[in-house]
């Protein structure tokens, strides 16, 4: 996503995406994994755009965190806790706060 972006010399995703970072009401339980049910559009589409925004919002404010946390392989609660730490806050926090970091940074 964001690499296309880079590739095509533009956005491939529209900034008014950002408002369903604020509005969804198909965010998951910030604490459990589940399995997506891919008849609901509505969660679909609000992964893709979480996976998009955040991928972007790394790649802008911490421009070597993805390339170094691909070269090596981590659980996904470390994975986490690494991120988390690299945006300013706790693992527990992130999955809660992350869409507003994400949406007033970008503040459409």
């Amino acid at each position: 996503m964001f690499t296309v972006d880079e590739f095509v010399g533009g956005s491939t995703i529209r900034l008014d995406t950002l408002d369903i970072l604020r509005h969804s009401s198909a965010k998951p339980a910030a604490t459990r994994y589940q399995r997506v049910n891919l008849k609901d559009h509505e969660a679909v589409v609000y992964l893709y755009v979480r996976g998009y925004w955040i991928t972007r919002f790394l790649e802008e404010t911490q421009p070597d965190l993805l390339k170094q946390l691909l070269t090596q392989r981590f659980g996904h609660q470390e994975l986490e806790t690494r991120i988390a730490s690299a945006c300013g806050m706790s693992r527990e926090a992130f999955w809660q706060q992350i869409d507003l970091m994400i949406a007033s940074h970008y503040s459409i």
